[in-house]
């Protein structure tokens, strides 16, 4: 095997999936994997006349509405063989930019290319303003006539990924062995056994259990900090390389299934069972079920139940999917439908089960193919705990709005990011009442899927209302446990059966997390729904796919509040949050922290509360509510970091706190949970090159291939255009528009226009530059498309302001990338299954991008 041969028998440890007797392991440790193939020939154009666009062809002007306008230009891809389309029912007109957003998904002979997907933009006036695609563009086969047998330039592609990913494990592994020789041999020891954890995804390693360790040892903080990086490194590596590179030697899982899923004359058996259970065998966490794969499969192939379910799918097409029950270690059934997958570059595809599958600390995507050896092609972990109650928004008319009583919280506010940044204060009727109209505490009855019998809970009038931290957004409790469970889950009540929300924090007097679990749930239930508010406001709303229990008949998916986990026992030093399709519950864990005695806890650190809720947003507005695979791996995967760590860092700069406000600031990310002053982040975000000399070379580095470390990068080069943004238009001490946008007001340029029906006329403009900034953001998450590139997001956020205010900010845009070297000659060469290739920077901006500026008006 490659890793025995490059790695001592110590270090092969926390690489192997060999289960361990340690006192501090984890019940339930998370491993996590993200990979597929490269879209090279995938397209993102903004087009000022849509005939240059990847689609081509002009609209004719008796076409009226957008989705007409996308269906004119989709239908060339009719004129080949076999190959065909339908639009998505997730395609929206939003509400604050006036655009509609149309998403197409690509049919070969009937079944869906799982990764050909298009998103149109079409403006009020019915123009094309961008559009975004991954068709392929080949001939069509067909299931039966496809040959499985793999081509020889699909067998040297796949020798020099693995080839490359051996190269980088080598070097990887070679600087741990030289970081681990400055630690005592006992250090060692415990280091290597302690990192038999398969535990990330915030972006920090898992290291100890008990609430009385602390970390501790001969090495310099910066020289462990730099150990632990690159200890998770090798393990994801290592992951990377027994997914796509897999040893076909005799005796292996490979040939064992391959025995157990063969008929006598050596043919294949069908269906999805086999394929399952070879993904299974790569992506679960659990060791006694790997190994219960890896002894037995014949036994449970025949276990298996399988049960087809046929849906109706837009524009007529329909899916048939097969429910699998009984697979080991399986929440639930497994969900898998027949479909294509491209391969790198589009060149061709393959016929491939795709999968949902949901492991409880991990939820998949993946596409394993159907012939052959069963490939693993792609894997994405939606990192999904599945919830007790599946509640898909029950129909019936929403009842008048209740009275919303007042509620205070005894918390950090908003823009305090921990409790070293600022004092804990009462805050009273926190909640947008445009955001969250019934409050943060009433759900509609024919929506809610509390009963009269959980604490807190009173059903009355067609309404649940609650003492305890449940309503229509946000679901928080306790998780010791770790597990899935979290309908009966320990809750703070209010003060005598109010909405009074006044607990200890004691952390000062040597409490532990768990002695002040009521203040953790409370503090974490007011950030979840301060950032929904806040992002609502903003633009992620019903229709493209925020999460809320009821949609108050709003359009989109309803019944999928966030479940928000406190002091989740299935980690520590981490937290991660879980984003299924519109209309699933998101899931969020928040872990203790065991750098510091007492243990902190990660709840009362607003920052890495808004970097998890972040994921669950840009992944929704990217490719649409209804696709949540487009930010799997590689710069796309790295963006869904940034956009975290870069909201975290904005939301932070108010007048709540003494940090910020506009200035030259620097920023770490999680130092407070972390116990670090630099926080977990290579560098602080900071305008001081010496600072953060972060550039999109960066990215070509060793230990920059990850997506936290990508997305480092990304959220610096925003934190660059926002602080030019800010220089030009001043700083908002509130990212908060106002309730009322008809009056005037400091927030917006002008003040709202609406129509006969109540709809906005014109898109409203941020008057200051962070409050512009953050808006730009979010439009751009909208308009770029599924799987995008750091050009792709430039792009959209450049489209963005042109959409709002006529492009006014195109220089200080550019510049801005530019100065950390995505101009627009940038350009990356090369590619690998999980994200690569080698990056050429471009420190110039675009001929006339700088001209005579003016002000926003």
């Amino acid at each position: 095997m490659l890793l025995s041969t490059l790695l001592t028998s110590s270090l092969i440890l926390p690489l192997s999936a060999v289960a361990h007797s340690h006192s501090h392991s984890h019940a339930n440790s998370r491993k996590t994997f993200s990979f597929g193939p490269h879209h090279s020939h995938a397209k993102f154009q903004l087009s000022a006349s849509p005939s240059n666009g990847p689609l081509g062809g002009l609209v004719g002007r008796d076409v009226r509405s957008p989705t007409d306008v996308a269906r004119v230009l989709l239908e060339k891809e009719r004129g080949k063989e076999g190959v065909d389309w339908f639009l998505r029912d997730d395609s929206y007109t939003d509400r604050n930019t006036l655009i509609t957003h149309i998403y197409a998904r690509q049919l070969l002979h009937g079944l869906e290319v799982v990764d050909g997907d298009i998103n149109i933009n079409v403006d009020a006036s019915g123009k094309i303003i961008s559009s975004g695609t991954s068709f392929y563009e080949g001939s069509a086969p067909t299931p039966d006539t496809l040959d499985h047998i793999k081509s020889p330039a699909d067998i040297k592609a796949k020798a020099a990924h693995c080839a490359t990913l051996t190269q980088t494990l080598r070097s990887t592994t070679e600087h741990f062995r030289s970081l681990l020789a400055s630690l005592s041999p006992e250090e060692a020891e415990d280091h290597l056994v302690q990192y038999g954890h398969d535990q990330i995804s915030f972006g920090t390693p898992d290291v100890y259990d008990d609430e009385s360790s602390t970390k501790a040892g001969v090495v310099s903080e910066m020289g462990t900090f730099e150990l632990d990086k690159v200890s998770q490194t090798v393990k994801e590596l290592s992951r990377l390389y027994q997914g796509l590179c897999p040893s076909p030697i005799k005796g292996s899982l490979l040939e064992t299934f391959h025995q157990a899923t063969s008929f006598a004359d050596g043919s294949i058996q069908s269906g999805a069972g086999p394929a399952l259970l070879k993904f299974l065998a790569l992506v679960h966490p659990d060791q006694s079920t790997i190994a219960q794969l890896h002894s037995n499969p014949s036994k449970i192939l025949g276990s298996l139940e399988s049960v087809f379910e046929h849906t109706l799918m837009p524009s007529g097409h329909s899916r048939t999917t097969e429910l699998l029950s009984g697979a080991p270690g399986v929440n639930g059934p497994a969900k898998a439908w027949m479909g294509w997958i491209q391969e790198d570059g589009g060149k061709d595809v393959r016929l491939v089960w795709r999968f949902e599958v949901d492991l409880g600390s991990s939820w998949y995507e993946g596409a394993v193919e159907v012939g052959g050896d069963r490939r693993i092609l792609t894997a994405i972990d939606w990192a999904r705990d599945a919830p007790a109650v599946a509640n898909k928004g029950k129909k019936g008319k929403t009842p008048a709005e209740p009275v919303v009583a007042n509620a205070t919280y005894n918390v950090w506010p908003w823009g305090v990011n921990d409790p070293v940044s600022g004092k804990r204060e009462l805050v009273e009727s926190p909640h947008d009442s445009i955001a969250s109209p019934a409050g943060w505490h009433s759900i509609p009855l024919n929506s809610s899927p509390f009963s009269a019998s959980t604490p807190g809970v009173i059903n009355k009038d067609g309404w649940t209302n609650t003492t305890t931290t449940l309503g229509n957004n946000v679901f928080a409790q306790e998780n010791w446990e770790g597990a899935s469970n979290w309908v009966n889950n320990y809750r703070p009540l209010g003060l005598n059966g109010s909405l009074l929300f006044d607990f200890e924090y004691g952390a000062e007097e040597g409490l532990r997390p768990s002695e002040y679990i009521d203040l953790a749930v409370t503090n974490l239930f007011y950030t979840c729904n301060k950032f929904h508010d806040l992002m609502y406001r903003l633009g992620f709303d019903e229709l493209s796919g925020n999460f809320q229990e009821s949609n108050f008949g709003k359009g989109g998916r309803g019944g999928d509040a966030v479940i928000a986990m406190a002091q989740d026992g299935s980690g520590t030093n981490n937290a991660n949050f879980a984003t299924p399709p519109d209309g699933t519950h998101g899931r969020m864990r928040m872990y203790s922290w065991d750098v510091a005695t007492p243990w902190r806890d990660g709840d009362l650190e607003a920052g890495i509360v808004i970097h998890e809720f972040a994921h669950g947003m840009s992944t929704r507005l990217t490719g649409g509510p209804a696709n949540s695979g487009c930010l799997g791996w590689g710069e796309a995967g790295g963006m869904g970091e940034g956009w975290g760590d870069y909201l975290a860092t904005q939301i932070r700069q108010t007048d709540a706190t003494t940090e910020g406000k506009g200035k030259n600031t620097d920023f770490p990310m999680g130092s407070w949970a972390a116990n670090r002053a630099g926080g977990i982040r290579n560098y602080p975000y900071s305008l001081n090159e010496t600072v953060n000399p972060s550039t999109y070379k960066t990215l070509d580095k060793s230990g920059y291939w990850g997506v936290h470390a990508i997305g480092e990068v990304w959220a610096q080069i925003l934190f660059v255009m926002t602080e030019s943004l800010v220089s030009k238009h001043g700083h908002s001490k509130t990212l908060f528009p106002p309730t009322n946008t008809s009056v005037p007001n400091d927030y917006y340029v002008k003040t709202a226009e609406f129509n006969a029906q109540g709809e906005l006329i014109k898109p409203l403009v941020p008057k200051h530059g962070n409050t512009l900034a953050v808006q730009l953001v979010v439009n751009g998450m909208k308009l770029q498309p599924c799987r995008p590139s750091f050009f792709a997001a430039r792009d959209a956020i450049l489209q963005a302001d042109e959409i709002l205010t006529g492009g006014e900010n195109g220089c200080e845009i550019w510049s801005a990338f530019a100065s950390r070297g995505l101009g627009p000659e940038a350009q990356i060469i090369g590619s690998t299954p999980w994200g690569g290739g080698v990056r050429n920077e471009d420190y110039d901006v675009p001929k006339g991008a700088c001209g005579k500026s003016k002000k926003i008006n």
